[in-house]
């Protein structure tokens, strides 16, 4: 399928005034490419440890706000729309120039491949392109993965932590992957041993390729992979071990019907801080573990937040509110895997009852997700 990518060059004020107008005119998704929102390490308080340079000079000067278009008759009156916008809201919104240019969806399935290779994804786990060998070595238990247009490659670094959360954690029964994606937790579960394993996804796109990796896998007669939306059919879904890689908004939607099940549910939302976190205590989140670059003291009053960092300023300036200092897996000398076994033992660890720093130091915040974002 082709799409029509708009660009509209407008200012930090009015990004999601445009954002809104094209999600209104029928834009099936948008991005806001603002470079307000990366700190300039050049400047006062601009400090970003891991800053792409490249990155901040190769964006645009203006505000730019991108939508994605399937047919042309879409855009018919769009930029009587954006005219009319200034003159409705009384704000200076920019230039609000239009360009337009064709995307086709093979190039986003296929361009990629060149940089996606095998890897270890945890003790006995292999990720493995379809298209790429692997040396096999005693013990390995290889995934082979090709992604397509779902999510899940295994590379992202709440896929990776939920690959490796499985397989020190799961010992047996029934698995639910809420958001399949790829298919690539599900698959992981039944090469840990799993006999049963259900993945589903609301994406039909999502679901072709996650049933083609499990059939891939040789895994068919364990993994069943559907179309759904879960939060309308999930009362008669029972397992022992469920994982939902997806956001703090489902999972909140999800929260009723998997209350009623014992296991471990692993979820992950984007920032918004307290907003984020209050959403997944909401879906049922027992112990939130918050990843921070500059300090935000993010803590709640109804579950444990434990914070982590690898930037060495903000670690050594909060000390007393960080539970989790990373930095020493990105200047050495530990590797992933042995950061990824000292978080789970840390995390178990406040399961079992031991304080976080945000609890020690009375930090609690609760907030409605949605409500707080507007308001």
């Amino acid at each position: 399928m082709d799409w029509i990518e708009v660009t509209i060059s407008t200012n930090t004020e009015g990004a999601d005034i445009v954002s809104e107008a094209l999600m209104r005119q029928g834009a099936v998704g948008t991005q806001i490419i603002d470079r307000s929102d990366v700190p300039d390490p050049d400047k006062p308080n601009g400090y970003w440890e891991l800053i792409d340079r490249k990155m901040l000079d190769e964006m645009p000067e203006d505000v730019q706000v991108k939508a994605w278009f399937s047919t042309v008759e879409e855009l018919r009156g769009l930029k009587n729309c954006l005219d009319a916008l200034p003159e409705l809201t009384g704000m200076d919104l920019g230039t609000l120039k239009i360009s337009q240019a064709g995307v086709h969806e093979q190039d986003w399935a296929e361009c990629w491949k060149q940089y996606y290779k095998p890897f270890r994804a945890g003790e006995h786990l292999v990720i493995k392109p379809s298209w790429e060998a692997w040396d096999e070595q005693p013990g390995d238990l290889v995934i082979e993965l090709d992604p397509g247009m779902a999510f899940g490659t295994g590379t992202h670094e709440t896929t990776a932590m939920c690959v490796a959360m499985i397989e020190k954690h799961y010992h047996g029964g029934e698995v639910l992957d809420v958001g399949t994606g790829s298919g690539i937790l599900a698959i992981a579960a039944a090469r840990l041993g799993a006999r049963e394993v259900l993945g589903v996804d609301i994406d039909p796109m999502a679901v072709r390729v996650a049933q083609e990796n499990v059939e891939k896998n040789g895994l068919a007669d364990r993994v069943t992979i559907c179309e759904g939306d879960l939060v309308k059919g999930l009362d008669n879904v029972q397992c022992e071990f469920a994982v939902a890689n997806i956001l703090a908004e489902v999972i909140m939607l999800l929260a009723a019907p998997l209350k009623s099940h014992e296991g471990l549910v692993i979820m992950d939302t984007p920032g918004n801080d307290p907003s984020s976190v209050g959403g997944i205590i909401a879906g049922g989140c027992q112990l939130v573990v918050f990843s921070t670059g500059l300090g935000t003291p993010t803590g709640n009053a109804i579950a444990p937040v434990l914070r982590l960092t690898a930037n060495g300023r903000t670690a050594k300036t909060m000390a007393d509110n960080i539970d989790f200092d990373a930095q020493a897996t990105i200047y050495g000398p530990q590797s992933m895997e042995e950061l990824r076994d000292r978080l789970i033992d840390q995390i178990i660890a406040v399961c079992n009852g031991e304080p976080t720093c945000a609890e020690a130091l009375g930090y609690t915040e609760t907030a409605l997700p949605h409500l707080c974002n507007y308001m």
